[in-house]
């Protein structure tokens, strides 16, 4: 039976306050990059992969407030990685789609709204249109928000 061992830790800067971590592909070059919710700034950051377990200086980005939750997946059929990124406070609760350009970096947020109190996100192609949606869990709430992906492409 094999065994399981990990390296050392090796710690490096990620922001202020990381919360949220997803691992894609963001400027397609077929390494690793890694996208954090820097939850008390109102922004996310992107580190692009060396390829080797290490990564550059962070690009950040703006979200909306309170940032928990981030994942990478391509909504917009491009073929390019895009983030989605969850959090709010008060009446404002949301989901900020930043679609990425294949180049590392991200456009401007656009935010849907979703239930109260969301805690934690999914991709995946819910209704089998080959589209990826999003679902929250909304911890305060105690529902979930769908987001069925209407793109056209």
């Amino acid at each position: 039976m094999p065994v399981l061992d990990f390296q050392t830790h090796q710690d490096a800067p990620a922001g202020t306050r990381p919360y949220g971590v997803a691992v894609g592909d963001v400027n397609n070059d077929g390494k690793p990059d890694v996208a954090f919710t820097l939850i008390t700034s109102a922004l996310v950051s992107v580190q692009l992969g060396n390829g080797d377990g290490t990564f550059g200086a962070a690009s950040t980005y703006s979200v909306g407030s309170n940032p928990k939750f981030v994942e990478i997946a391509d909504f917009n059929g491009d073929g390019n990685a895009d983030l989605a990124v969850g959090g709010g406070t008060g009446s404002t609760q949301y989901v900020s789609i930043l679609l990425g350009n294949g180049d590392g970096t991200l456009q401007s947020a656009v935010n849907f709204a979703v239930g109260t109190g969301p805690f934690y996100m999914a991709v995946g192609d819910l209704n089998a249109d080959g589209k990826r949606d999003i679902v929250t869990g909304n911890y305060t709430g105690g529902t979930s928000s769908v987001l069925l992906n209407a793109s056209h492409y």
